[in-house]
């Protein structure tokens, strides 16, 4: 099972929404077949694992290891046509014996029917010990299926002190290290969406673009704006400086450029409904994961409005002495950083950077 765990991974980037998920078939005390799901709409990752048996044995060797062998997949094997066809009957197709699985699939359509249809043919289905691990990689798909809303992921740096930024900050101040900012375009990669306020746009002027070559246009994060004011041609520059798609969210119509890429999405409601509707309205446009990159005030509405999955602290030795908290003050941040749970704790440079689970 760690095996196919390490498998579903090297999907991370290029799933979504769909789970990473990995797969390995052994007979005997040999892996006869291993694969994981490589791409949304794609062959699961049972499929992939099946067909690489075929592949390296031949079809008819193939038929004959596959007879009585035994799957480990770190998702229960889907029962529905979505895509794909069901990865369960082509299990039963190859006659494949035994069944162990990571995580039972949260879709309410699926949720153990896989698991049932296989045990009532036969093959033995079992769990495995590494729930947790294969849990992990379902966070996204499960927020997405049980919650109705893309995952959020939320990065902040603070100062050694706890404050985001200096009171009166009229331009771009850098709380973290170059080395932090680094990793920062990393954290990016991993999601469907960037999104930021108005304030940060102004103050900043960002192009949230991922800075690297290898990335293609089409999979570089969309970027969201929540505006109500028209951008300015500095803003929309950095913007577009690099094609990728756009969207203003506003409470009223506002003027952005008629392009393809660009969007202006308007929701006349305020606080929670208007971000309740929002969420709903890009999960529905397959934006599965978002990072955002708030400043105080956004900050505030989404963890007052319970929607961080996710929250991710850079922890600078600056020490401000004022500014702006994320919180209402920087004890209060510090009181909520307690009751969530450490995931993960690295340097990076002279930074920390602390991963919470919420």
């Amino acid at each position: 099972m760690l095996t196919a765990i390490e498998l579903a991974k090297k999907g991370e980037l290029s799933v979504q929404p769909n789970p990473m998920v990995g797969c390995v078939i052994v007979k005997g005390e040999e892996i006869i077949g291993s694969g994981w799901h490589k791409m949304y709409g794609s062959h699961h990752a049972e499929v992939n694992a099946i067909n690489d048996c075929l592949k390296k044995f031949g079809i008819e060797n193939g038929k004959k290891l596959l007879r009585r062998s035994h799957m480990f997949v770190t998702l229960e094997p889907c029962s529905i046509t979505n895509n794909t066809p069901p990865c369960t009957n082509k299990i039963l197709e190859y006659e494949i014996s035994k069944v162990t699985y990571g995580a039972k699939d949260p879709n309410p359509k699926i949720f153990g029917k896989g698991l049932r249809q296989l045990k009532s043919k036969g093959v033995t289905v079992e769990p495995s010990i590494f729930k947790d691990e294969c849990q992990t990689l379902l966070k996204i798909f499960a927020v997405n299926q049980l919650k109705k809303r893309p995952f959020i992921s939320v990065k902040i740096a603070v100062s050694s002190d706890g404050f985001l930024a200096p009171t009166k900050a009229t331009k771009q101040h850098f709380i973290s290290g170059a080395k932090s900012r680094s990793n920062v375009q990393s954290i990016r990669k991993k999601h469907r969406a960037i999104l930021i306020g108005g304030n940060t746009l102004r103050i900043d002027q960002p192009s949230l673009h991922i800075k690297n070559q290898k990335i293609k246009n089409s999979d570089q994060p969309v970027k969201i704006i929540l505006t109500n004011r028209n951008p300015s041609k500095t803003q929309l520059k950095n913007l577009m400086g690099s094609y990728s798609r756009i969207i203003f969210v506003s409470n009223k119509k506002i003027l952005v450029p008629v392009k393809e890429n660009i969007e202006n999405l308007v929701i006349e409601k305020i606080g929670k409904p208007f971000l309740h509707d929002l969420l709903k309205k890009l999960l529905a446009q397959k934006i599965s994961s978002i990072l955002v990159e708030p400043g105080q005030v956004m900050f505030q509405l989404f963890q007052k409005h319970n929607l961080i999955d996710e929250l991710i602290v850079f922890r600078s030795n600056t020490c401000l002495k004022d500014g702006l908290p994320p919180m209402q003050s920087s004890v209060d941040f510090e009181n909520y950083l307690k009751r969530l749970t450490l995931v993960t704790s690295e340097k990076i440079g002279s930074d920390i950077k602390s991963t919470f689970k919420i």
